[in-house]
């Protein structure tokens, strides 16, 4: 059973730093390959993951972990070798910890209309950048290809940082910009991702203004501006990107 638990509590950790992108290039490979062979390892990322979209922000993420690291240090006072008594205990404080978080999350996100929206409704848009090498710097070309796979990995965080140094190199396209701000609301910065979108929307004709427009809405819900995410999805019209979605969202103000 303790051997269990340790082996829980380093999955978990591994996972962890590999969503925070805190693993060496070499760990990341092996962690990878793992999880291509292992169904209930990529099981297990896909739910941290979906954590790390719900709970995104820095201060939740610190709750998380606290949960994770008092759980580590409280078997590691309580070894195996204690009382029979002590396993009661260990299940309660697991059912401590999962009600918790529950609490937690239901007295944050307990807002007017709050079906979730957010988490029923976020998906990363399809990936349409390729790596280029034609008119840019290796620098930015490593850069480039470094975002995709931080992208396409679900690692929303490192995304935007690396989508950003790219900007600040001269990349200041739409599309560098776009994938920017969905990678800061994958990321739960909901606070920057708005600003991005809303730039992106006043920006000349672009194939991304639809796209812009949908997710400023879920970024406004995000922050707890449901009125202005509710004014946003109901300004998306009938054939432009995901207006079926906008508009049940659009029908809860009724």
């Amino acid at each position: 059973m303790a051997d269990q638990q340790r082996h829980k509590e380093k999955l978990w950790s591994d996972i962890e730093r590999y969503l925070q992108d805190r693993m060496s290039a070499e760990e990341r490979q092996a962690f990878e390959t793992e999880i291509n062979a292992n169904p209930e390892l990529k099981a297990e990322l896909t739910l941290h993951h979906s954590l790390h979209t719900i709970l995104g922000n820095p201060v939740e993420r610190k709750y998380r972990t606290t949960l994770l690291q008092t759980s580590s240090q409280w078997h590691e006072r309580n070894p195996v070798s204690r009382p029979r008594w002590t396993l009661p205990v260990r299940a309660f404080i697991s059912i401590a910890a999962v009600l918790l978080v529950v609490i937690m999350i239901t007295t944050w996100y307990d807002r007017e209309s709050s079906t979730d929206v957010f988490a029923q409704h976020f998906e990363p848009y399809t990936m349409i950048l390729t790596e280029r090498a034609i008119g840019d710097t290796a620098q930015t070309s490593k850069l480039l290809s470094q975002a995709i796979a931080q992208y396409h990995s679900g690692r929303f965080e490192s995304a935007a940082n690396t989508f950003t140094q790219l900007r600040n190199a001269g990349m200041d396209e739409v599309t560098i910009q776009f994938y920017e701000a969905v990678s800061l609301l994958g990321s739960g910065n909901h606070a920057e991702a708005t600003p991005r979108f809303q730039d992106l929307l006043e920006r000349p004709d672009h194939l991304l203004k639809e796209q812009s427009r949908w997710y400023l809405g879920l970024a406004l819900w995000q922050g707890g501006k449901t009125e202005e995410a509710m004014n946003v999805f109901q300004s998306i019209k009938p054939g432009e990107y995901q207006y079926v979605k906008a508009e049940k969202i659009a029908a809860l103000r009724n």
